[in-house]
C-alpha cells in the first residue's frame, strides 16, 4: 500500500505473496506503521522492511501458494452451499489433508 491506496507487487510467485500480504499479522503491522491524518499511508521503504518467514525455494512457494488458493476456492464453494451438512464439512476436511491440493 503506498499513498492514496495504491500497491505494487513484483513477484513470480503471485499466489504465495497474496497469502503473506492476505494474513491478519501482515495487515495488523501495516495499520501500526501508517502514519497519516485523514488518510493514512505507509511508504515503500516501510514495507521492505517488513519480516515474514518464508521457503527460500521457489517451487515450495509455488506450491504453497497454489495450495492455499485452491483451499481459498473450496472454502468460497463451501459457502456458497446454503446447508452445510456434516458431509460437506468432512468432505472438505479430506480435501485439506489429502494429496489433492
Amino acid at each position: 500500500m503506498l499513498a492514496q491506496r495504491v500497491g505494487r507487487i513484483r513477484s513470480k510467485q503471485l499466489l504465495f505473496v497474496y497469502q503473506v500480504v492476505a494474513n491478519d499479522k501482515f495487515r495488523i503491522e501495516m495499520i501500526k506503521e501508517s502514519v497519516g491524518n485523514a488518510i493514512k499511508h505507509i511508504s515503500l521503504t516501510q514495507i521492505q522492511e517488513y519480516k515474514s518467514l518464508v521457503p527460500l525455494d521457489l517451487e515450495e512457494q509455488n506450491k504453497i501458494g497454489l495450495m492455499f488458493n485452491k483451499l481459498d476456492n473450496l472454502i468460497v464453494a463451501n459457502e456458497r452451499c446454503p446447508y452445510p451438512t456434516k458431509q460437506n464439512i468432512k468432505r472438505y476436511w479430506q480435501t485439506l489433508f489429502s494429496k489433492k491440493l
